[in-house]
């Protein structure tokens, strides 16, 4: 089954193992039936599932309604209106890395060819949801698929590519629900791996950049105190720009050791 989309104005299905590339649509503040058909106007017309948590109306589009079930709560994976909350840098964050990517480097054995602490809790004296994001560079990421046992014995979720092309995606959440840990896997070489490392490292040495971006979070967590999506949708701005200047500034680094060597 190569594609699926899920739907639901309260929660987004869990992603099934069999699914090669996943569609997620939702409709933020509607929920009633006429919100429904303006999401799945929008599905992709190829979609081979959709699957939505809530009972289906009667004006789906003819063209969808072959393909749409209705998900079981097991399938559920998260509620629409996750908690958004930042706090102080604490340094347990990085033990808490540390201690977390032995783990993982023993469930992936050889195929780890790195493993990086990036995201905010990476950054020294910035405000961080805190959760920590592990960034693995792997020899063969194919090879990942065969370990999501023993990732999910872990307590993780295997989501696959989660909407990132090349990427093995896991999360994991503590016994109260709240998300403690994301495991972002690429294979080694890959760009995702260099753009992240360069974000972090730009961060560490650019102290008021690091502090523009952690004002900007909090002003976000306290306007969307339970929209996750509203606080990331308001970052991305910020993030592109951090993005190409850290891209410069690794250029411009490189190209300075090239010189002096």
């Amino acid at each position: 089954m190569p594609y699926s989309a899920c739907l639901n104005p309260w929660a987004v299905v869990r992603l099934l193992p069999n699914l090669q590339r996943v569609t997620i649509a939702r409709h933020r503040s509607e929920s009633d039936a006429s919100g429904y058909c303006r999401v799945l106007h929008c599905l992709e017309p190829e979609a081979d599932l959709i699957v939505v948590f809530d009972p289906i109306c009667d004006r789906i589009p003819d063209r969808l309604s072959s393909k749409i079930r209705t998900a079981t709560p097991s399938e559920i994976a998260f509620p629409m209106t996750r908690k958004v909350e930042v706090v102080p840098h604490n340094p347990a964050w990085r033990e808490a890395f540390e201690a977390e990517s032995l783990r993982i480097a023993e469930i992936l054995g050889e195929n780890v060819a790195a493993i990086h602490h990036i995201g905010s809790t990476s950054i020294p004296t910035i405000y961080a949801k805190p959760i920590i994001d592990v960034l693995v560079a792997a020899v063969d990421l194919a090879r990942v698929d065969d370990r999501n046992s023993a990732m999910e014995a872990l307590g993780y979720e295997a989501m696959g590519e989660y909407g990132i092309r090349d990427r093995r995606y896991f999360r994991k959440d503590n016994r109260a629900g709240s998300r403690t840990h994301h495991v972002h896997i690429f294979e080694k070489g890959s760009g995702q791996i260099d753009r992240h490392l360069t974000f972090r490292d730009y961060m560490r040495t650019h102290p008021e950049d690091a502090q523009q971006y952690s004002e900007l979070k909090q002003k976000l967590a306290a306007k969307y105190p339970e929209d996750i999506e509203g606080y990331m949708d308001g970052k991305h701005g910020f993030i592109q720009e951090i993005d190409s200047k850290a891209a410069a500034w690794r250029k411009q680094s490189v190209q300075g050791r090239s010189r002096i060597e």
